[in-house]
């Protein structure tokens, strides 16, 4: 069993979105490799993506990492509604 925060190191930040990836806002960086289906699920979403590229030619571009926050306004205020790890 794991404490949170390795849950947290090894499924949520496994490498350093901060410093060491692209972010976008709304648009998904790469929607042809996972788009997710959150604009499905919530009405109006505001999504922040923090994606990471291996770039390990091995797997062609299929080597990344990405994580999405997902925030919805209720009331003039945005909250965080979902996190959605890739790898």
């Amino acid at each position: 069993m794991l404490s949170i925060s390795e849950y947290f190191k090894s499924y949520l930040y496994p490498v350093d979105y901060y410093d060491e990836s692209d972010v976008a806002y709304i648009n998904p960086v790469n929607e042809s490799i996972y788009n997710g289906n959150h604009y499905n699920l919530f009405f109006d979403p505001a999504v922040v993506e923090f994606f990471y590229q291996d770039l390990n030619s091995e797997y062609h571009g299929a080597d990344f990492k990405s994580l999405k926050l997902i925030f919805e306004e209720y009331e003039n205020e945005w909250y965080l509604i979902n996190i959605v790890s890739n790898y």
